[in-house]
């Protein structure tokens, strides 16, 4: 289907609740957030980007309606669905953008999926990512899964690579400002 000239999943497929399913409010999301890449990260065409948690493509799709370009974004989901959906609507039009799907267990969206191990690794090469953007996912994970995550995102991030995240909060509470979490490989002080 498509919305204001741009692609979009069917409203079954969209996750983040019923409000989601509304063309305007599912496509204006995703631009939002592109609009945020940019002014907040600096993202841009010699950016590479990785978005753990892809879902049906909200933000590629924004960034695609915004004319934000970067030189790779690779999204993962454990929903196979999903990551096959990206891949055939948006991968087909934009080679730069790499969907993956990664098999773990996930309560609500893959239960029957085999526990994290911590041996997972993340589809992308070691040190070949600037950013990581994760939109409310660690709200659904346990502890040990975002340990496994934290230890993956050291290892694909760049030394000037950071993670961007957000976290799930109830309506009516006021967005705080976005603070960009960055990495040091340096060893500890002693």
């Amino acid at each position: 289907m498509s919305f204001e000239g741009v692609r979009l999943p069917p409203g079954r497929m969209r996750y983040c609740g019923p409000r989601f399913r509304d063309d305007a409010t599912f496509l204006g999301s995703g631009r939002a957030e592109a609009r945020r890449l940019v002014s907040e990260l600096a993202v841009g065409e010699s950016t590479s980007l990785l978005e753990v948690g892809c879902g049906p493509g909200r933000l590629p799709i924004g960034m695609i309606a915004e004319g934000v370009r970067v030189a790779r974004y690779d999204g993962v989901d454990i929903d196979a669905a999903a990551v096959r959906w990206c891949r055939r609507h948006l991968s087909s039009d934009h080679p730069e953008m790499r969907f993956h799907h990664v098999e773990a267990q996930h309560r609500r969206y893959n239960p029957d999926g085999p526990a994290m191990a911590h041996t997972f690794r993340l589809p992308v090469d070691t040190g070949a990512v600037d950013l990581v953007y994760l939109h409310s996912v660690f709200a659904n994970l346990e502890p040990a899964d975002i340990r496994v995550y934290l230890r993956e995102f050291r290892r694909v991030l760049r030394p000037s690579g950071c993670v961007f995240l957000t976290p799930f909060v109830e309506d009516a509470v006021p967005p705080a400002p976005s603070i960009p979490l960055t990495t040091s490989r340096s060893a500890p002080a002693s």
